[in-house]
This record gives C-alpha cells, sequence and structure tokens, in this order.
C-alpha cells in the first residue's frame, strides 16, 4: 500500500477521498461500524419517557401476545381480487401545476407500490422519487386522522354542521371578511367550484402561493406573448441546450418529459451516433449540472450580467429581433466562455434550446424567449396556455397578510398550506389571535395546532378528482383504497361552502358528464377511467410563439439590472431534492435517501465553496449564524466542489414543526433541519449583502458520500505501475469515433483477455443451456443520479428506515448506493455518477464463504439470498469487493406502525435483526412474468421482466434481461464496444455491467492540463 501511498486519483469522492485522509482509510478499512449492542447510542429525555411510559402501560401484560385479531371470510368475493395475485390502476397524481400518470399495484385493496403509465404523455412510463414515495404518504401514521375544533376533538358531522352556519353568515355579507388561501391547482372539477365560490362570495378573497413556483415564469413570457404559458422542451430536436440556473433533468416541474426527451440525444452506441451538448450555468450544483458537458458556476446576480452579454454576442451575429443592452453596470467579465457558446449555438440555430430556472426574474424569461425566437427554436419549445389553473401569486399573498393584520378578514380558510411555516415570520402577534382559521391539511402542524377547526385531508390514492397536464392532457384520479381516516378532499370542503355538500366522485362525475363527455357519456368515462386519461386531449392547449416588441422588456431588463444590489456574500434559495417545498418533510424514504448533489440525509445544511470555507474558517459540521437586514439564522456548514465563492446554498421546506403522534426509533427530534424562509425575501430566489459568524457550535451531519467505499489501494497492492482500478470509463466523444474499444484499451493495461475471452477460473462454469441467465447493464451517460430507482427499489423490496444518528455511522439499508464521483479541480470538477447495488457475479467471491450456504447461485444466474438460514457472520460482506450488501445491525421494523406495514409488498420477505440482505434483481417479480407467460401458454419474452429501478428510470438508463437471448436489449446493451465490467481484474465476471460515459466538450473550452492540487479543508 506504501507504493500508492501519494497516489492521485482520478476520481474521488470528497476532499477527504482525494487528500487519503485518515478519516476515510478509517471508513474503509473498519467496514462494520462497532457498537451493536443497543440501537440508541445515546438516550434522549423524550426517548427515556416514551420507553418508561411503554414499559408501565406493559406492566400488566408480561407473557402476553398480541391481541388476536378475527379475520372475516368475504361473505361474497370481488370477482376482481384474487388472494395472492395484484391487481393494477391507472390515476394520475396531481403535482402543482403538472400532474402525472400513474399505476399502482393494489393487493387485495391495498395499494403497494407506484409505477408510471406508459400511456401518460407526462410520465411515459416512468416516475420520479417524489412519486415513487408519495404512497408512503398514504400510510404514514403521523396524518390527522379526526376532525379538531378548539375545544378539542370533534367529528367531520359537527364540522358541516358548523360549516353550514358559517357559509350562511357570509352569504349575507356577500363574503366580506372571508378569504382562502391555497396551493395553486389546475383541475377542472376544482377550477368550476372555484368559480361557484366567488359567484357566491364576490367580496372574498382567495389566493394561490407555492413556495416553489412558476410564477416568475409565466408572468415573463405573458409579458412578451400576452398569454399565460408554460413552455414543453422537446430535446430530443436539440443538438445544443443552454441551461441557465435551470435544473430541467432534476427538480422541474416537467423533468420526466425532459429526462426521456434528453436521453434520446445523449445515448451512444456506436461510434457513427451523434450526442447533444449540454452547457449548464448555474449557481448551485444539481443534477444537470453534474451530467453537463461544460459547467459554468457563477454567483446569483451575476446571471443578469450574464444573460445581458450573452444577448449582445447573439446580436453580433446579426440575429433578428435583438437589441443592445445598455446597462450601467454589472458588465460581464469573463466572456470567454460567452464567446464559444454563441458561436455554438449560432451554428446550430434551429437545433437549440436555452432554458431558464422557473425562480428567475420575469425579465430572464422574457428575454430568453426572445433570444430562442432569434435562433429559430421554434419547434424546439412548444407554449402551452395555462389560464385555466389557480396560479400562484406572492402579491395578493402579500395583501392578504397586510389584510389580516389590519383585521378586516374574520375567517381564514387554509387548503393544504401550513400557513404558519410559511408566513408566521411576517406577524408579531399570534395569527390565531387576528382570524379565524379553518384548515384543512394531512399533519399536526403549527396550522392545525391553531386552527379553529381542523380538518383531514384525503390522500389523492383515496379520493376522486382530475387535474390538467402542462401540455393539456385531461386525467381522472380515482381511489385505490378507501379513505383510511375520517377526512375529506378539496373538492368536498368547497362545495360545503356553496351548499352541495356532495361527494368528491359526484362532483367529478357530474362535472365531466355535463361538460367534457357529453355523448355517451358512460363508455368513454370507463375508457377514461381505465387510461387514466383522456385521449385527444394532449397537446390541445399549444399557443402559437409570437414576435415579440423588445423594447419593453430590454427597458425592463436595463432597470433591473441597474437596481440590483450586490453584497459580499450572497445567499441562493433553492427546492430541496428530498422533500421538495417542505410536503414530504414526514416522508422517511425521501428523508433517508441522500440528497444526489450534497449525499446528506435527514436534513438542510449551508453549502459553500471550500474556497469560502478557508476564507471564513469554517468547516464540515460547523454551525454558523447567517445574518440578513436584521434577520439570522443559525444552520450547520457543509462544503460542495463546484459553487461560486462568496454564496451560500440553502434548501427550503425543512423545520416544518409536526406534532407526530407515534415515537419510532429512527428519529427523535421533531423537527430535523432549519427554516430559512424567515431570512427570504417573499419572491426572491436570492438576497445579497449577508454575512455570517462562527458559533464555535458543532452538528452531527449524515453524510453518506464516503461510505462503503472500495478499498482501491488494498486491490492495487503489488502493482509496478503504480495503478488504481478506475471505476469510471470516460471517452471525449470525438475520441470514441477515432478509437472505439478505448475499453480494452484499459483491461489491456491490467493485462486483462478481451471480452470473448475468459480468465482462468478455479470454479467450474454455470450451465444455462436450459434457463435463462439475467442481467443488467446501467448506461453511465444518461444516469442523472436522481434517487427515482432508489426509491423504488425500497418501496418494491421492503428496504427499512433506519435514522439519522444510524445512517451517520454508516448502516443505511439501501440497496443501491449511487456513488458521485468528482474529477480534476477542486473548484470546477467534472461530475459522473454511477449506481451500485449487487452485480450478481458468477464468480460471486460472497458464495465461497458463507458457512450456512445462505447465499448461493442459482440455475438462472441469480445470486441469491436465504434469509432464514442467514445467520449474521458477515463473511459475505467482508468478501465482495464491491460492498454492497446490507446487514441488519438491528430489528428496524419491529416497532413499524400497523398502517406502514399497509406500504410492505407481501411478495417480499420482511427482514430481522441479524440478517444480510441486498439487491436480487427482483426476483419475484421474475416469479410473477413466468408464472403470467406459462398461465398465456407462452414463452417468456424480452421485455416481460422489468425490475424497480429500470421501471422509474426516466432517463432509460437501466436495461434488464436474458444475456443468453441474444436478440434481448440486454444482450445487445453487453454487445456494444464500451461496455465494461466493474474491478474485472478480480474476475468475478459481474452481470451487472457498465455503459462508458462519454463528454461532448467544444474543442475550444477543452483545458491543456487538469488542476489537481491538494487542499486541506475539515471534516466531521
Amino acid at each position: 500500500m506504501s507504493q500508492i501511498k501519494n497516489y492521485n486519483k482520478t476520481y474521488w469522492k470528497s476532499i477527504e477521498d482525494k487528500n487519503n485522509s485518515n478519516q476515510i482509510k478509517s471508513l474503509i478499512e473498519n467496514e462494520f461500524p462497532a457498537g451493536t449492542v443497543e440501537l440508541a447510542e445515546t438516550m434522549t429525555r423524550k426517548k427515556f419517557l416514551s420507553l418508561m411510559g411503554a414499559s408501565m402501560a406493559m406492566a400488566g401484560l408480561v407473557g402476553c401476545r398480541k391481541p388476536a385479531q378475527k379475520i372475516l371470510p368475504y361473505i361474497q368475493a370481488p370477482e376482481e381480487i384474487i388472494p395472492g395475485i395484484p391487481n393494477y390502476y391507472a390515476t394520475t397524481m396531481p403535482f402543482g401545476m403538472n400532474s402525472f400518470g400513474v399505476v399502482v399495484e393494489s393487493h387485495e385493496g391495498r395499494p403497494t407500490h407506484i409505477e408510471g403509465n406508459n400511456l401518460h404523455p407526462s410520465s411515459k412510463g416512468a416516475v420520479n422519487s417524489f412519486i415513487q414515495a408519495s404512497i408512503l404518504d398514504l400510510y404514514d401514521p403521523d396524518r390527522i386522522k379526526k376532525t379538531f375544533n378548539s375545544s378539542g376533538a370533534s367529528t367531520l358531522q359537527e364540522f358541516k354542521k358548523s360549516m353550514k352556519e358559517i357559509s350562511s353568515m357570509f352569504k349575507d355579507k356577500k363574503g366580506e371578511g372571508l378569504a382562502v388561501v391555497s396551493p395553486s391547482f389546475r383541475s377542472l372539477t376544482t377550477k368550476n367550484l372555484y368559480n361557484k365560490f366567488t359567484s357566491n362570495y364576490p367580496k372574498s378573497n382567495w389566493v394561490a402561493f407555492d413556495l416553489i413556483s412558476n410564477e416568475n415564469q409565466i408572468n415573463g413570457l405573458e409579458s412578451v406573448m400576452g398569454q399565460e404559458v408554460l413552455p414543453i422542451y422537446h430535446f430530443d430536436k436539440a443538438d445544443v441546450v443552454l441551461s441557465l440556473e435551470s435544473d430541467f433533468i432534476g427538480s422541474d416541474l416537467n423533468s420526466i418529459h425532459n429526462q426521456k426527451a434528453f436521453s434520446k440525444k445523449r445515448k451512444v452506441k456506436t461510434k457513427s451516433d451523434k450526442m447533444n451538448r449540454l452547457y449548464s450555468v448555474e449557481s448551485n450544483l444539481s443534477c444537470t449540472g453534474m451530467i453537463a458537458d461544460h459547467r459554468f458556476k457563477i454567483k446569483p446576480s451575476d446571471i443578469y450580467s450574464f444573460v445581458a452579454e450573452l444577448n449582445d454576442v447573439l446580436l453580433n451575429y446579426g440575429l433578428p429581433g435583438l437589441k443592445k443592452i445598455n446597462a450601467k453596470k454589472n458588465k460581464f467579465k469573463d466572456t470567454k466562455f460567452i464567446n464559444v457558446l454563441a458561436k455554438d449555438l449560432v451554428q446550430n440555430r434551429s437545433k437549440s434550446i436555452i432554458t431558464v430556472g422557473a425562480d428567475l426574474d420575469s425579465s430572464i424569461h422574457a428575454l430568453v424567449y426572445v433570444m430562442n425566437q432569434a435562433l429559430s427554436n421554434n419547434s424546439n419549445i412548444t407554449y402551452h396556455d395555462v389560464s385555466d389553473a389557480v396560479l400562484s401569486d406572492s402579491k395578493s399573498v402579500m395583501n392578504l397578510i397586510n389584510d389580516i393584520k389590519s383585521k378586516k378578514i374574520d375567517t381564514l380558510v387554509i387548503l393544504d398550506l401550513d400557513f404558519y411555516h410559511l408566513f408566521s415570520h411576517y406577524f408579531d402577534k399570534e395569527i390565531s389571535s387576528l382570524v379565524n382559521i379553518i384548515y384543512l391539511g394531512s399533519h399536526n402542524d403549527m396550522t392545525a395546532k391553531n386552527a379553529y377547526w381542523s380538518v383531514p385531508k384525503s390522500h389523492y390514492l383515496e379520493s376522486w378528482g382530475d387535474a390538467v397536464s402542462i401540455d393539456g392532457t385531461y386525467s381522472v384520479i380515482q381511489p385505490l383504497i378507501a379513505p383510511l381516516y375520517e377526512t375529506i378532499s378539496i373538492n368536498e370542503l368547497i362545495s360545503l361552502f356553496i351548499d352541495e355538500n356532495k361527494t368528491d366522485h359526484d362532483l367529478v362525475k357530474e362535472f365531466w358528464k355535463n361538460n367534457i363527455l357529453k355523448t355517451n357519456f358512460s363508455k368513454k368515462w370507463r375508457r377514461t377511467i381505465h387510461d387514466g386519461y383522456l385521449k385527444g386531449t394532449e397537446k390541445s392547449n399549444i399557443v402559437p410563439a409570437k414576435k415579440s416588441s423588445s423594447k419593453r422588456l430590454y427597458e425592463a431588463l436595463n432597470q433591473k439590472m441597474n437596481t440590483l444590489k450586490s453584497g459580499d456574500i450572497e445567499v441562493r434559495f433553492c427546492s430541496s431534492n428530498q422533500i421538495h417545498d417542505g410536503r414530504y418533510i414526514n416522508n422517511y424514504w425521501l428523508r433517508e435517501v441522500s440528497d444526489p448533489i450534497t449525499k446528506v440525509s435527514w436534513e438542510n445544511v449551508a453549502l459553500m465553496s471550500y474556497g469560502m470555507a478557508q476564507k471564513y474558517h469554517v468547516k464540515n459540521s460547523d454551525i454558523i449564524t447567517i445574518n440578513h437586514n436584521n434577520k439570522s439564522l443559525d444552520t450547520a456548514v457543509w462544503t460542495l466542489p463546484g459553487l461560486p465563492d462568496d454564496t451560500i446554498i440553502l434548501e427550503m421546506g425543512y423545520g416544518r414543526e409536526l406534532n407526530r403522534e407515534i415515537d419510532r426509533n429512527y428519529i427523535d427530534e421533531d423537527v430535523l433541519g432549519v427554516n430559512v424562509l424567515p431570512l427570504k425575501d417573499n419572491s426572491k430566489y436570492f438576497i445579497a449583502g449577508s454575512n455570517i459568524e462562527k458559533t464555535g457550535k458543532t452538528q452531527i451531519v449524515a453524510c453518506t458520500q464516503d461510505h462503503h467505499g472500495l478499498d482501491l489501494e488494498k486491490l492495487a497492492e503489488g502493482e509496478v505501475e503504480k495503478r488504481l482500478p478506475e471505476l469510471i470509463r470516460e471517452s471525449n466523444i470525438e475520441d470514441f469515433k477515432k478509437n472505439d474499444d478505448f475499453v480494452l484499451d484499459y483491461d489491456r493495461k491490467w493485462h486483462l483477455p478481451d471480452e470473448d475471452k475468459d480468465m482462468p477460473s478455479m470454479y467450474p462454469a454455470h450451465d444455462y443451456s436450459e434457463s435463462p441467465q439475467w442481467g443488467m447493464s446501467i448506461d453511465l451517460n444518461v444516469c442523472s443520479g436522481c434517487n427515482a430507482c432508489a426509491i423504488a427499489c425500497q418501496s418494491e423490496n421492503n428496504i427499512p428506515v433506519v435514522g439519522k444518528e444510524q445512517v451517520y455511522n454508516g448502516r443505511e439499508m439501501s440497496w443501491i448506493r449511487m456513488d458521485r464521483y468528482f474529477k480534476g479541480d477542486v473548484d470546477n470538477p467534472e461530475f459522473a455518477l454511477q449506481p451500485v447495488s449487487c452485480l450478481h457475479c458468477e464468480n460471486a467471491p460472497c458464495e465461497q464463504v458463507c458457512p450456512v450456504a445462505a447465499t448461493t447461485h442459482d440455475e438462472e444466474g441469480l445470486n441469491g439470498m436465504t434469509y432464514n438460514r442467514c445467520i449474521g457472520t458477515r463473511y459475505c460482506a467482508n468478501n465482495c469487493p464491491y460492498k454492497v450488501r446490507r446487514f441488519n445491525y438491528y430489528n428496524y421494523t419491529y416497532d413499524t406502525p400497523e398502517v406502514v406495514q399497509m406500504s410492505h409488498n407481501p411478495d417480499v420477505t420482511v427482514r430481522f435483526r441479524g440478517v444480510m440482505e441486498k439487491c436480487t434483481y427482483c426476483v419475484q417479480r421474475i416469479s410473477e412474468a413466468k408464472i403470467t407467460a406459462k398461465n398465456e401458454k407462452r414463452a417468456l419474452m424480452d421485455g416481460d421482466v422489468n425490475v424497480a429501478c429500470q421501471s422509474a428510470c426516466g432517463m432509460d438508463a437501466i436495461e434488464f434481461g436474458d444475456i443468453t437471448d441474444s436478440n434481448s436489449r440486454i444482450s445487445k446493451a453487453k454487445a456494444l464496444s464500451h461496455d465494461y465490467s466493474l474491478l474485472k481484474m478480480l474476475n468475478t465476471k459481474p452481470r451487472t455491467t457498465y455503459l462508458a460515459k462519454f463528454r461532448n466538450p467544444h474543442p475550444d473550452l477543452v483545458e491543456a492540463s487538469e488542476k489537481d492540487n491538494k487542499i486541506s479543508v475539515g471534516h466531521h
């Protein structure tokens, strides 16, 4: 090991890994964390009281078992339900201004797993992590279960009786003193009820607000098009893409469509294939930025001058419709990147796209619209009318807050928004002392706690409704299960105000019958419910692009630039990849899966560059105070390569206070993370002129980046040439055209035979002549690290949540490890992503060392696990060079609430303490496909088996199938010249292989050499 002690790694996970720190060596060498006697390393007061209370309650039940539950048979069994055989139903998940068609797997009336609807235009068969994890929200034990009023527990009937009195009172006053605040929504039925409400109460005030909104985007495009529209980008038509603070691959409202379209121009099979080029300009590191060919980091305030300079350079090429920007200041200095970028855009006129982050100023959206028109990108971008929606309006919300303060509002109806979390910092007094609050929500948050009436809201999987996607597709929301609690939907609550008091089913069906499916209703209604959407409505709301008079928008941008404030430290606010705007704060799947960018789980942190951390003498986990305009907040620091100096990134949505009914082992704190909204000016995406102070305090931050590392130095021991194995194989696309067997060139350096030759082995080969041999291929060129596969795997395979403390100790249970690597300079690195799960090796090292044969090789090539045979020696994990096995240190499932158990897949064993587990290639899905094929009296065909991670992936990065079938997609993927095996020199023969990563840089921006200076920074 001493021979390669100072080896400079090409790829590194973190600055500690880059510098070969003792901390990383310790994590690698001591792969099994110590201290497994008790679950809690420390006993909090809350946990002590909880356990003591449980002990007292159980004192009289010593020796008693769980009370018997009576099982009653069906008197008349539903003919569509066969015990043990799941059913699948189409429905729709509404998500702000968009909606996604999904197919839900249901076992005996119990929904257990969500996948994309192949027919639906917005989902195209894929899901993102939010859609996948939304099923856990249905079974959240902390949901509000009963109706409460200011006196305590009440009933839904009592609430409805009270609503009659309230509505009658406000009708006499025509709604004066009545206000409603809700998220934005795009539902035909809800909009119809909204119109009736405003008609019945003309003096009332209904405002919509989204913390993460498209308000600036809609306003900017309206200023040049004259209509309220949202764009849809057709990346499959573009050879050059410029992303301006736009995470269109990750957090964008239309991310699934974007992933599907973008990946089509990103996939490379042969050296004759073309590949698009992606430029990313951003202040925050995003999923889109990580896969960009050129990423340009920028301070938030500099985006204005960047766009202005790009406009002027494009104008010099003679593009029509552009005008000179004469800003008095904020001239952008670094022009080389802009000059090359502009040239590339002009050379690819009509084959390019410029995208803009939704939260950027409306003046930038307007200008970029004109730039796209000047570049003749009309066929690559379509604009879709959204005037049928109730849109977020931050100015109206601020006016409402002022009305509440001045007591012009008597009653405030809050629909599915934690008003206290969002706006309590605007009030000097308790909000409930100023206004009577009627709250419809899902959790017992601060708004529910202070409301006069608090009513539980139905989940979308237990209610009827409808939704409209960005492209105009009409979709139906049908329930998969009866409401678990005494809940109502938003539609049902509004109907109480207008004296209709109808069920959500009757409201939706009645509206569709009278307004949409006016003829042959029954047949069309059944077909729409079956498909999940109404065919023919997609692309029905396209608005033709118009040439705009640019004089006014240039004046607006000039004014914005000339009044722009700047300061030493700028704070950028962004959405969370884990909880979005805070709505998933209690979704423990999303909380625990590590952020694809930071690899931090469970909470938000203040992200900054390594250079900034050194400048202010702070290190990871230090708590700092951020001050701005007499406001301050304390939060932990976390450093991240690729961020601009003097810039802090804060994720919104955290710090939301919930009163949880059930105390679970893996979370002791009621609040995890920090509410950053008191620091944020309303509607602004960044603030300038802040300063920071050290507090001298620290906190633990659960970051998984360096966990389960591969000991590459140990693998390379004895190598004369001091080579470390490369985990990522990559090539410049132009070099690939000259040499398409670069992967084999690498293998030859290790004296490995070509792919068609086997290395000698002491074990006999397996025979697959009469059975399939299952395998997987992962295309690194299109993987975005979005975590959809990890959440899908967790949902499908009943993977437990372990909590922040156990994640910090390296005991996370996820079967898919999303490795993120940096390459090159610490300040401006390149990025590579690699999902790693059990590779199902042909010569599996784990199988040889298990003393009880718990892990074995089956006749179809699966590396199987017999859980009830495993005795927890952990020899298999120790012998696995890929570190993909997970050990149950504790019985993480023993206190799982019964309602959460309803989310479990009955086809997969729920594991307990002392058992080793890992990816099974979704063997239950393989078995189901074989049974289906047998019942249909046919052979198993390619595509019959879709594993969970493969089905979820919007980038289509994963192929799975039978390797022995030469015509299968998996065989064709593995036959490509850039297919490679991870750590091939070990001769484990993994059946999960990778397609190499390609970059398509502009020749004028390729650096002659890479900086690789070591930098010392603190670590937790």
